[in-house]
C-alpha cells in the first residue's frame, strides 16, 4: 500500500507543480514537506496535496491565467480515485463542449495537465463545488450608461458581493461611492479612463487614473489612441498606456494597494495586424490586461450600415496568441448569455465585461 501511495504522491506532486519543482521541497508548504512515506502518514500527505493545489489556484487565479481551449474530458470513477483524462490542447467545439466545473478544474490547476488529473475521490467534490463559484469571480459587472443613478449602482454591488464576481465596473463618478458600498468585500472596484473615445489627452489619462484610484478604484480600464492605432503611430499609442500604467500603479503605492491596468483595443475598429501591435505595445508598456471593446463602438460598412461593436472569439482567440500567457485577456461588449461568455472564454478569455453577469452565472450550466 505504502508503495502505492509513493506512486500517486509522485504523479500528483508533477502534474500540479511541474518541473518547476524538486520533489521533497518543503518551500511549498511550510506545514508540511512532501516525501516519500509509509502508510501511517497518508493522511497528512492527502491534506499536504490539497494545501499544495490550494496555493497553486490562488498564485494562477492571482496571475490571471490563460484559460485555453478544452476538449470534453472522459471521467472514470472506482474505488479511490476519480481519474480525468484531458486533451486540453485540443480546443472545443459546440459539439464538445465542457462542464463549468470541469473547465475551472483544468483551469485553475494549471492549465496543460498532461494526460492525467489524479485527485483523491474524497476530496473532489469540494473541489469541484469550490471552482464552480470561481467562475463569478472572472466577471467584471458592469453599468457604464451615462444616466446610472446610485440606486442602480447600489444594487449592483450587491450583486456583485452576492455571486462572488471580480468587479464592479463603474464610471468614475461612482467609484467613491462603490467602494463604500463594497468595503469589507472580496469585489474590487473598476473604472474607464479615457471613456469611451480614448480621444483625451494622455495628460488627461494619466491624472484620471490618479484621481480615480485615490478615489478607491482598484482597476482602471483605460481606451487606447485609436486614430494614433489606425495610423500606425504605435509609438505614440504606446506612451499613452505606460503614462497611465505609471499614473495608476504610482497612486495605488501611495494607497498601499497593487492597481491592475487593462487596455481597451476597441477591436472593431481595427484590422488584425493592428490588434497585434496593440498587444505587443500594451505588453511592453507593463498594463496586466488587453480588452475587445468599450461596448459604445459605432464602426459601420461602405453603405454606412452599423456592424456589430462588442468582443468576437475570432479577436479574443488573436489576442491571446498575441499576448500568450504573462497577460489577462479580457472580452466585453455584447456579451449577454452564458453560451456567449462560454465561447469567449473558450477562445482565451480570462476576464468577461458584461451587464449581464447574474443572467451567465445563473444559466451556466443549462
Amino acid at each position: 500500500m505504502a508503495e502505492n501511495n509513493d506512486e500517486f504522491l509522485k504523479k500528483v506532486y508533477d502534474q500540479y507543480l511541474g518541473s518547476d519543482y524538486e520533489w521533497g521541497d518543503a518551500d511549498l508548504n511550510p506545514k508540511r514537506e512532501i516525501r516519500k512515506t509509509g502508510e501511517e502518514e497518508w493522511e497528512d500527505e492527502q491534506a499536504a496535496i490539497i494545501d499544495i493545489i490550494e496555493q497553486r489556484i490562488k498564485a494562477l487565479k492571482k496571475e490571471a491565467a490563460n484559460l485555453p481551449k478544452y476538449k470534453k474530458p472522459e471521467v472514470v470513477d472506482n474505488d479511490n480515485f476519480l481519474t480525468t483524462t484531458s486533451g486540453i490542447n485540443g480546443g472545443a467545439s459546440p459539439s464538445n463542449d465542457i462542464s463549468l466545473s470541469q473547465l475551472k478544474t483544468q483551469s485553475a490547476l494549471g492549465g496543460d495537465l498532461g494526460d492525467n488529473l489524479f485527485l483523491p475521490k474524497s476530496n473532489f467534490d469540494d473541489q469541484i463545488n469550490f471552482l464552480l463559484n470561481e467562475i463569478a469571480g472572472m466577471i467584471d459587472h458592469t453599468l457604464l450608461a451615462a444616466f446610472a443613478k446610485r440606486s442602480q449602482i447600489e444594487k449592483l454591488c450587491e450583486e456583485a458581493v452576492q455571486y462572488g464576481f471580480a468587479s464592479v465596473c463603474v464610471n468614475p463618478v461612482h467609484v467613491k461611492f462603490a467602494g463604500e458600498k463594497l468595503a469589507g468585500s472580496e469585489v474590487a472596484v473598476c473604472t474607464v479612463i479615457g471613456f469611451p473615445l480614448g480621444s483625451t489627452t494622455t495628460k488627461v489619462k494619466a491624472f484620471e487614473s490618479e484621481d480615480a484610484v485615490l478615489n478607491g478604484a482598484d482597476e482602471v480600464d483605460m481606451v487606447i489612441d485609436i486614430g494614433a492605432a489606425k495610423e500606425g503611430r504605435f509609438d505614440d499609442v504606446f506612451a499613452d498606456i505606460k503614462a497611465v500604467v505609471d499614473s495608476a500603479c504610482s497612486a495605488g503605492k501611495k494607497c498601499g494597494r497593487k492597481i491592475t491596468v487593462k487596455v481597451i483595443l476597441e477591436t472593431c475598429y481595427l484590422s488584425d495586424s493592428e490588434i497585434v501591435e496593440c498587444c505587443k505595445v500594451c505588453k511592453k508598456a507593463g498594463a496586466d490586461f488587453v480588452k475587445t471593446s468599450t461596448g459604445f463602438g459605432t464602426p459601420k460598412d461602405k453603405d454606412g450600415k452599423t456592424l456589430p461593436n462588442g468582443a468576437t472569439a475570432a479577436h479574443v482567440a488573436l489576442m491571446r496568441k498575441t499576448v500568450g500567457d504573462s497577460m489577462g485577456v479580457k472580452a466585453s461588449g455584447g456579451i449577454r448569455t452564458a453560451e456567449s461568455a462560454k465561447e469567449m472564454v473558450n477562445s482565451g478569455a480570462s476576464r468577461i465585461g458584461t451587464s449581464n453577469g447574474v443572467t451567465i452565472v445563473e444559466g451556466w450550466n443549462e
